[in-house]
């Protein structure tokens, strides 16, 4: 028996078996009784393209955004190739991920999920052309995503297929035909025929190595004799086969079709087969559509018919004399609108041979491949129909035999609460509050207790009882919980531009969690629940004479290494070892792999803290200026140098400080930025787009800040909420213009405004 390989696909790039000299007619005996080596023996196939390494590596993306994002792209291009097909080596994508292939000669595009790409043994339909597009786009909010190209096929031009003399009796009769109930077999270059609305197929047995794709509608080929190939919806791969390969009258395959790209199996989308004869007459006359070579380039594997005589039959074997050469291997032989037989060898002479489709041996194998049940297979919330064995291999959820995928049956399910009532459904199909993925409706979750503030007094309670603020479903009460603190989040500055030597274009920004004055940052984590990530959709630059926190930022070193000012770091507070705005810099780290970070890499970690102690003054809050002129508090927590204007950052992590009645809070943040061309190009701590010095916005009463970014300090002419030594230096640095003697005593009268 030849069974299918779980594993590989093997694709043959040459003729099996060179013709024997022809067997003379009267050699054989009228009652075609006859050995199999009495007889021109050939295998019809005609394996079609070559297989070549083309290894393309995507390396692990991430998707930050809340939207499907293309994170991978490449062309694949063959030239000279007539078309190409794509095999995987490895795919990996979290849920909502799928790879799309797009044909950049005709535009057909080919979408493959998780469970898709196991329906199709992570290999790609047919695509026409030298180029395909492979992309892989990521779910939201995503990490694990990435794929490897391992093998390209492809059938270079020109091809110069020649039919021979085998098969073909006289001058070419075959004319061309288009059934909807014969297929092409692709990679092995035969023929397949539908027998039942269970989308079950013949073919000979030499046709079954490596078979895997069954392709309807076959367009004419080119020119050059290179294959054309049919729109994805039109090619079906095969989940399961099995036959012989026993020489004439003992060569015999059956195949079970999966579904094409849009969930169609071949009779949903076609409505006919032909179905099997219970009898097989040793004369009369049958026909074959078939899709042999042909020296017409055009019409060469693709559909053609001819009829004609049946010479005779014996227990096993049908002879007669209709044009067949290679490709044709597997056609059916029709009478009488029903299948008698299956082609699979030819002769010099005008006599070729088929195996009876009433062969015990041969039904056996029918029935058995045939009565495979499959049914929905889920990997992740992607499914499939599959046979159950390769589901389970492919590591996917089979959903019983029978079973399709009709109305999304692996989307995760979780409690539905319509009123105080809870269910288990589907998010799409909750219509009320959906609890959550994985969720249930133990303990009467849609009646739920929470934290209920009455002032500054805590209780649990349902909402219906509560008297005040209710919280939400499992909130607690502890130290703060009424207090007025909330936590703000987190924010950027974009402080310039190709800051660093580094030969491509870079900015770089500081990252800052926003807290109220008097407020503080004590640590930044990851645990099981909360990931700490700082992440680039570029990479980061990194000096080698930097480390991954302030406190490898020697500041001894500027002068002779001024781009360390610029390494990418993590922090509180401070900008360097010394301290810098502080006294001193006491900032510690414990449990993180910076590895990936100091090489440009993103740094991600669920376990692992850098903190200080709540007596360090680093974490006390400070006033700062956004990116959107916002005069804010908060703490420095990183210092970043991206590469890129097309680069997309993301930070999140578990924040913990002291509010001002010394009770520790502790909220999770997350943050998405890029670059905007927004920056401090003269370093007064006012972006340019809110900087008058930079001809931005307006200024109506001349203090040199813009009024929408202007602070309730008159003499803040630096726009840092403060009027001190720096806004003296400027007023000093540009004497005359603008600044006067009413700005100098402006300045002195306003000193100490906005300290804290």
């Amino acid at each position: 028996m030849i069974s299918f390989s779980k594993q590989c696909v093997v694709l043959m790039t040459g003729i099996i078996v060179s013709l024997a000299q022809p067997v003379l007619a009267e050699s054989l005996d009228s009652s075609k009784d006859v050995s199999n080596d009495q007889l021109d023996q050939h295998t019809l196939n005609w394996p079609v393209g070559e297989l070549e390494e083309h290894r393309i590596a995507s390396g692990p993306l991430h998707n930050p955004a809340g939207e499907p994002q293309v994170v991978f792209s490449r062309d694949i291009e063959v030239r000279g190739a007539g078309w190409l097909r794509i095999y995987f080596e490895d795919v990996q994508m979290e849920d909502g991920g799928f790879v799309r292939m797009t044909s950049l000669e005709d535009g057909e595009v080919q979408e493959l999920d998780a469970a898709s790409l196991l329906l199709w043994r992570n290999s790609s339909a047919y695509f026409n052309g030298d180029t395909v597009r492979v992309e892989l786009i990521a779910a939201p909010a995503t990490f694990n995503n990435s794929l490897i190209v391992g093998k390209v096929a492809m059938e270079m031009v020109p091809a110069g297929h020649n039919r021979g003399g085998c098969g073909i009796c006289g001058p070419d009769d075959r004319v061309p035909s288009s059934v909807d109930w014969a297929a092409r077999m692709m990679p092995v270059g035969c023929s397949g025929t539908i027998y039942n609305s269970s989308n079950c197929f013949v073919t000979a047995g030499h046709c079954l190595g490596g078979a895997d794709t069954l392709q309807f509608n076959v367009p004419d080929s080119n020119s050059n004799c290179t294959l054309n190939n049919p729109p994805v919806a039109d090619q079906f791969p095969v989940i399961d086969l099995d036959g012989v390969d026993g020489g004439v009258g003992n060569d015999y395959g059956a195949m079970l079709a999966g579904t094409n790209n849009i969930g169609q199996t071949p009779y949903e989308r076609y409505g006919v087969y032909m179905p099997l004869a219970n009898s097989v007459p040793s004369s009369g006359t049958a026909s074959v559509n078939g899709y042999g070579v042909d020296e017409e380039c055009v019409r060469t594997q693709t559909q053609q018919y001819h009829d004609g005589p049946i010479t005779g039959a014996n227990s096993d074997t049908i002879f007669f004399e209709i044009d067949i050469t290679f490709g044709n291997s597997g056609s059916s032989i029709i009478r009488n609108g029903e299948i008698i037989g299956v082609v699979t060898h030819c002769s010099g002479s005008c006599e070729n041979y088929g195996t009876r489709i009433d062969l015990n041996a041969f039904e056996s194998v029918m029935a058995q491949v045939c009565a495979i049940e499959t049914g929905g297979c889920c990997v992740g919330t992607s499914c499939a129909i599959l046979t159950q064995d390769d589901c389970t291999n492919g590591g996917g959820t089979y959903l019983g035999d029978g079973s399709n995928c009709n109305g999304n049956p692996c989307a995760p399910t979780g409690g539905c609460c319509v009123g105080t009532s809870c269910s288990i459904t589907s998010e799409a199909d909750c219509n009320g509050s959906y609890l959550g993925d994985g969720s249930n409706c133990n303990g009467n979750p849609c009646d739920p207790t929470g934290a209920c503030c009455v002032g500054s007094d805590c209780s649990n309670t349902t909402q219906a009882d509560c008297g005040g603020t209710w919280l939400g479903a499992g909130t607690g009460c502890g130290a703060s919980t009424c207090s007025d603190f909330q936590f703000q989040g987190l924010t950027h500055r974009i402080i310039g531009t190709d800051l660093v030597d580094d030969g491509e274009f870079t900015w770089t920004v500081n990252v800052y969690a926003i807290l109220n004055q008097g407020e503080r940052l004590d640590a930044i984590a990851g645990d099981a629940n909360q990931q700490k990530t700082i992440t680039t959709s570029t990479s980061f630059y990194q000096n080698p004479f930097g480390g991954p926190t302030s406190q490898s930022v020697n500041p001894a070193l500027f002068d002779t290494f001024p781009d360390l000012r610029y390494d990418s770091y993590v922090t509180i507070g401070c900008l360097d070892s010394s301290g810098d705005p502080f006294p001193e810099n006491v900032l510690s780290d414990i449990g993180i792999d910076w590895n990936q970070f100091e090489t440009g890499g993103d740094l991600s970690t669920g376990d692992g803290s850098w903190f200080i102690t709540p007596d360090d003054a680093q974490g006390d809050a400070q006033a700062f200026t956004d990116q959107d002129c916002n005069e804010l508090h908060g703490v420095l927590v990183a210092r970043l140098t991206v590469r890129g204007t097309s680069a997309q950052v993301h930070m999140e992590a578990l924040f913990q400080g002291k509010e001002t009645n010394g009770d520790t809070w502790q909220e999770s943040a997350a943050l998405d930025f890029s670059y905007d061309g927004s920056l401090d190009c003269n370093g007064n701590g006012v972006p340019d787009d809110c900087d008058i010095s930079n001809g931005s916005s307006s200024d109506d009463n001349n203090n040199g800040i813009p009024d929408e970014c202007e602070s309730t300090c008159d003499g803040d002419y630096n726009g840092d909420g403060s009027t001190d030594v720096g806004d003296l230096l400027i007023v000093i640095a540009d004497w005359g213009s603008p600044y006067d003697v009413n700005d100098l005593l402006i300045v002195i009268a306003d000193w100490g405004c906005g300290a804290p």
